[in-house]
């Protein structure tokens, strides 16, 4: 992550505390035409947003947390100047949370230890696992 961070240049960014902005609208450039949406230009080379979003894809092998965000922009096709400014609020996220995430010691691999905080004493339809 910390390599995503230095090749995007935020490393003196400000974090932001959500990976995706409240309330935001990631459309399409025929929506844009439909309703007359101006400003949101098609970025022309978009080698540095695909690269961006491989790297962020494999982040979310450890960052569950990220992977709604990543599946959205991963998605998203005639790519424009708001998606890849999400992309990046999504890196300054990972910036402001470098010690979260799930981490994955050396071991057997046939050896897998979950927790959970839950009562599982008091439902009735569980059974030991």
């Amino acid at each position: 992550m910390l390599e995503i961070i230095s090749n995007t240049g935020l490393s003196g960014a400000k974090p932001v505390a959500t990976p995706l902005e409240a309330k935001l609208k990631l459309t399409t450039v025929d929506y844009d035409e439909h309703v007359g949406v101006q400003g949101d230009e098609i970025l022309q080379n978009v080698d540095i947003y695909q690269k961006l979003i491989g790297k962020l894809i494999y982040v979310t092998i450890t960052r569950t947390d990220i992977c709604f965000v990543v599946q959205l922009l991963s998605s998203l096709c005639n790519i424009k100047s708001n998606h890849i400014e999400a992309a990046m609020r999504l890196v300054r996220y990972l910036k402001g949370s470098l010690g979260m995430g799930i981490l994955m010691k050396k071991g057997p691999v046939d050896q897998l230890e979950a927790f959970c905080d839950s009562d599982w004493a008091s439902c009735p339809n569980t059974r030991n696992l």
